[in-house]
């Protein structure tokens, strides 16, 4: 896999990993070369035949739980790109819909993805959203990339502010792993701590629903996606390296 700086060697802890389903509280997963289906529904993945670059993707098959990943929408599907099996968020225009939306407190949301380059500097691409349609005005970055070094979360209202350790590049796979447990949130990229903040209590609640992320800011992702997995729990540490050690091999 491309762009991904961290070399990691297997330590005893990881030897039994083989995905996400080996670690426990998994609450949703949409697999790497899995679960793509066209306009017509039609299953197109590597167990029958990948669609070629540009071919409209109405659902991505959630392997876990059966929390799909749905754009009935054409103008709104992201596209397949054949090349290296990923899906092209393209545009402001291109997000999904989970089937059932989430509600989380404590959490751990693992994607392997890239920033298109255009525009090459990386700004306000939102990971995740939870309001409805753009008419309605509400906030929908839910986790966004506002710029090289920062990365935002929006907790019931309440923005939450973290700042990295590097800067991030367009056209550069990445494992981004975000947490959560109690009022600490923190963003590891490819397996290394990035940056954290402690939030003010109460703690609020995350509740996404789109992906990719329908805003009505027009600050959607913009980028590739390869594999997602969603904990309702924080992860450990070895945890966050396991995910790390498998996803470098796709």
């Amino acid at each position: 896999m491309l762009g991904l700086g961290l070399n990691i060697t297997k330590s005893p802890l990881m030897t039994s990993f083989e995905d996400p389903e080996s670690i426990s509280d998994l609450l949703s997963w949409w697999r790497y070369e899995y679960g793509y289906r066209n306009t017509s529904g039609t299953l197109r993945d590597i167990t029958t035949t990948f669609p070629a670059d540009d071919t409209n993707l109405r659902q991505w098959d959630d392997q876990v739980s059966g929390n799909h990943m749905v754009q009935i929408t054409g103008s709104d599907q992201p596209r397949s790109v054949a090349a290296d099996n990923s899906i092209n968020f393209k545009n402001n225009a291109k997000y999904y819909s989970l089937l059932y939306p989430l509600t989380l407190t404590d959490y751990t949301i693992i994607v392997l993805c890239k920033f298109a380059g255009s525009p090459s500097v990386i700004s306000n691409r939102t990971f995740f959203g939870g309001d409805g349609p753009p008419s309605d005005g509400v906030s929908d970055d839910l986790i966004r990339i506002v710029n090289p070094t920062q990365i935002n979360f929006n907790y019931s209202g309440a923005s939450i502010i973290i700042n990295g350790l590097t800067t991030l590049a367009v056209d550069t796979y990445y494992v981004f792993t975000f947490t959560r447990e109690d009022a600490l949130t923190a963003v590891y990229v490819d397996g290394v701590l990035w940056g954290s903040v402690t939030e003010v209590l109460p703690v609020g609640i995350f509740y996404i629903r789109n992906v990719g992320a329908n805003d009505p800011e027009s600050q959607n992702y913009r980028g590739h996606w390869k594999d997602v997995t969603i904990f309702d729990r924080a992860l450990k540490t070895f945890e966050i390296l396991n995910m790390n050690t498998y996803l470098q091999a796709l």
